[in-house]
């Protein structure tokens, strides 16, 4: 009998890390950006973070519950580097893999630098259900181009303003994730419940609903000159696919504790 003394690899982690509060007398727009050798985010809530390193929808308040207030509101500036050794294996990595790589290791960073503690639980919400309209889907599913650049990332929505959305070799898991972070679903989460499992090309376009417009889009809007349907009518006409509420069991994250980062 031979026993092995080999020690598991060390888990890739942030070499360096500098979190601070943004400067309230300089609002930007929230943005988070995974890159060679670093992250860098601005102007995020704890809440924010948490639903980018937990891989929850993005804008669904729903999936997150518990913990300070401040964590809802207070925002951030977050600048953590890899070492190069790091950097370069996560770059030999797939996409996806990468990506799962970097939520974990900013969910370390989250645990390290604000003491946060979590736990999940599965909750019955107010949801909307996405499913295939009558007449069928109308998304044009995606033919591998073998001469596509390799730096073009697979499965992308790209959002090209308010109430236009264009995807490209994309899933329904992303589709539903994107169309839960619309203003128009009022912070509901999106089920998918399509059965689609190919990849699929689309443009969506609709009118944005005046209650919840962003300070641009009503001029985007109407410059141009197509009449645009309403975000629930667009999904149908144009994708094939239709939205109806429904009460489902959801993954939640619950916030035990949560510490202001000490200064650095």
């Amino acid at each position: 009998m031979t026993h092995s003394n080999a020690q598991q690899p060390t888990p890739p982690s942030f070499e360096v890390a500098t979190v601070k509060p943004s400067d309230p007398q300089k609002p930007l727009p929230p943005s988070l950006r995974f890159s060679p050798n670093r992250l860098s985010v601005g102007s995020m809530t704890l809440q924010d973070l948490i639903s980018i390193a937990y891989n929850l929808t993005y804008g669904a308040d729903q999936q997150i519950s518990g913990g300070p207030d401040w964590i809802r509101y207070e925002k951030f500036d977050v600048v953590a580097k890899e070492d190069e050794t790091v950097a370069a294996h996560l770059h030999k990595l797939p996409l996806e893999q990468q990506g799962d790589e970097n939520r974990r290791m900013l969910r370390e960073l989250l645990a390290e630098r604000f003491a946060l503690k979590v736990h999940h639980e599965t909750r019955d919400l107010s949801t909307y259900v996405l499913s295939i309209a009558k007449g069928g889907p109308r998304l044009k599913p995606v033919v591998l181009d073998p001469h596509l650049p390799a730096n073009i990332p697979p499965n992308r929505i790209n959002v090209m303003g308010r109430g236009f959305l264009v995807g490209h070799d994309a899933d329904t898991a992303l589709l539903v994730k994107v169309l839960s972070g619309q203003p128009e679903m009022d912070g509901h989460i999106v089920i998918d419940k399509t059965g689609l499992t190919r990849r699929y090309d689309f443009t969506l376009k609709w009118e944005p609903d005046s209650m919840t417009d962003g300070p641009s889009s009503k001029a985007e809007t109407n410059s141009q000159s197509e009449s645009l349907p309403s975000f629930f009518t667009a999904l149908q006409e144009q994708l094939g696919l239709k939205l109806a509420s429904s009460k489902e069991p959801v993954d939640v994250v619950v916030v035990d504790s949560a510490d202001r980062p000490s200064e650095n």
